[in-house]
Parts: C-alpha cells; structure tokens; sequence
C-alpha cells in the first residue's frame, strides 16, 4: 500500500512538473517574441551642416520619442569629416560617440566605427574590420580601406581578398547551421551608380547571395552616397531592398565611364544606415534618417526614422541627368518592415 502511495505521488509531481515546464516554455517563448533580444542602431556620413552632430542628436531624440531608449549597440558607416584629415576625422568620430552616449547612454565601447573614404586607416577609434559576434547577432565590418572606392586592377586584389575572406566566414556560418542575423557594414555600395567607384561590387555580392540561398539572414548596411543624383534612380538618400528584389551591380570588366552593369536578384536585405550629416540627393522625400533593427527570437524590425519620427524606409526613384540607362525604382517601402527569421 505505502509503495503504492508513493509510486502515485511521484506520477503527480512528474505530472505537475511537466505542466510547469510547458508554461514556463509558453511564457518564455511569448517573452522573446514580443521582447527584443537586442536592439541596434545605425547611421553614417557625418558631413556638411550637420558635421556639429546637430541632426544627430535631433535624430537620436525620434527614436526615443518612439519607444526605442534601451539600445544595445549602435553602428556607425564611416565618414566623421570631409577633410582627409586623421584629426579632422577623429574629431568627428569623438562627436558621434559623445552624442549617442548622451541620448542612448551606450560608451564608445558599444559603437563599432567603419571606416569612410573620407577617413585615413589611422583614424583613432575606428575598430577592427571583420567578425564581432554578440549573443543575438553577428556584424561583420568592411571598411572602405578593404573595398577601396574607385579600384583598378592594380589593386583589384584588396577587394579580391575581402570577399575570400568574408567567403570563408560565412561558410563556416553555413557549415554551423548559423541562425543569428549578421549586419554586413560596407561604406562604399555595391550597386551601381554614375559615380562609378565600386567597380569590384560583383565579388563581394556573390559571396552574399550564396550565403544567403544557403539560409544565411543576411542584412547588408552601406553608406557614401549622401549628395548628387548618384541614387535618385532607387530612392537617393532612403534605399531598402528585400531578398528577391534586383539590383544592378557593376561590370567588374568594364572600363572607367562606361558605366556597365549587369541586373542581379538578391538574397540578403540591403539599405543605406541613414545620413546624420546632409543629403543632396533630390528625391521626393529626401531626409536626413537613422534605422533602428528590434532582433527577436524570430524575425527583425527594421524602421527608418527622420527627425520627426518614423520615415519610409525607401523613397520612390527618380530619373537623374547622368542616368547609365537604368530605369528609377518607384517602389516606396513604408517606414517598419519585419525580416523573418526562419
């Protein structure tokens, strides 16, 4: 009988433990998908009347206003001065640290710095390219001295060994079944445009469009292209494409002013961080924004806000005077978009 007994009070505490477990996985599971595991910010260019990270901070103050004031990491593209000077461009980046620490309270140590065209390699503060990896997710930093703007053959090689190396990486990603997000930081853009200085794009997106089919989520970030029409054809100074959308890509072959290009689908999510600093694209809509990604166990936020609050992420394209050929992109992509994390 007492064998019994106890034989049948174990049954109910393995029965009422196992309920407790079901609710505490329920409950966990609602938390993390209606809690985000980290919270990022990013933006770049601080040039021209905003060089005093005026609009920064003006910037920075939407995004509390909604909703976002505990911010985890904040990513900054490059281009802290217009002067080519490594105390101009370290005074700089010293005005973007001050000033996301007084509106996000995050230290220098919680900003990973790229480096911008406009930024010597010595510039202080600037941290190392590659691999950061977080808890939550992952960032991987190309600075421009590792996809140099206006290559050639004679130093085709760089870019060359940056897509090996980021090659290398993602497979080994691939290789472990990697489920985080990783944020791609480039300053120079792989798409095309007049300008003409990323010849070499076509290596580095076809390492990430492999990754990506392979089931990597990857989310690309550039920077640069702040001023002129160079954009105008995809939404100038708010650009947002999704997996599947196409992009023209440079003609890795052709010669400086042809302007060759040849169209690619895309598997990665790819948008300029935002300009802090001054745009001059010429676009309906044209602003001055910072994006802000919500990771959470199952998917990512991403939502661009300009210094009244939240902006499309992608203005509709116009037609610009030195136009290779190229149709504009009238899509508009609203301000908060949700990529899947399968």
């Amino acid at each position: 009988m007492r064998s019994d007994r106890v034989r049948d009070l174990r049954r109910v505490v393995l029965c009422v433990t196992a309920v407790l477990l079901v609710i505490v996985g329920a409950v966990l599971w609602q938390y993390q998908t209606r809690s985000p595991l980290a919270v990022i910010w990013a933006g770049s260019d601080l040039q021209g009347e905003g060089r005093d990270g005026v609009v920064l901070s003006q910037l920075l103050t939407a995004v509390k206003k909604n909703g976002y004031r505990a911010v985890d990491e904040a990513l900054f593209l490059g281009d802290y001065s217009s002067a080519y000077d490594t105390e101009k461009s370290g005074e700089g980046l010293e005005i973007v640290s001050h000033r996301i620490e007084d509106a996000l309270g995050l230290g220098a140590d919680d900003i990973l710095f790229l480096q911008g065209n406009h930024d010597p390699e010595d510039t202080p503060g600037l941290d190392a390219g590659g691999v950061h990896e977080r808890e939550d997710y992952i960032v991987y930093m190309i600075h421009e001295g590792d996809f140099p703007s206006f290559s050639d053959e004679d130093n085709a090689y760089i870019t060359e060994e940056t897509a090996a190396k980021l090659d290398t990486y993602l497979r080994a990603c691939i290789d472990t079944h990697e489920r985080r997000p990783i944020f791609v930081m480039t300053h120079i853009p792989f798409h095309i445009n007049w300008r003409e200085d990323n010849r070499y794009a076509k290596w580095l997106v076809d390492v990430l469009n492999e990754a990506g089919d392979a089931g990597l989520h990857l989310i690309v970030l550039y920077a640069h292209n702040h001023s002129d029409d160079y954009d105008s054809y995809l939404g100038g100074s708010c650009v947002y494409l999704a997996p599947g959308d196409t992009m023209l890509i440079p003609d890795p072959t052709a010669e400086y002013g042809q302007m060759a290009y040849e169209t690619t689908e895309i598997s990665f999510t790819y948008l300029n961080a935002g300009y802090v600093g001054f745009t001059a694209t010429g676009e309906d809509g044209e602003a001055r924004t910072c994006t802000v990604f919500a990771v959470y166990r199952d998917r990512v936020e991403v939502t661009r806000f300009d210094t009244d609050g939240v902006h499309d992420l992608k203005n509709p394209g116009t037609a610009g005077i030195l136009d290779g050929g190229w149709a504009p992109d009238l899509t508009v992509v609203p301000g908060k978009m949700t990529i899947p994390l399968q």
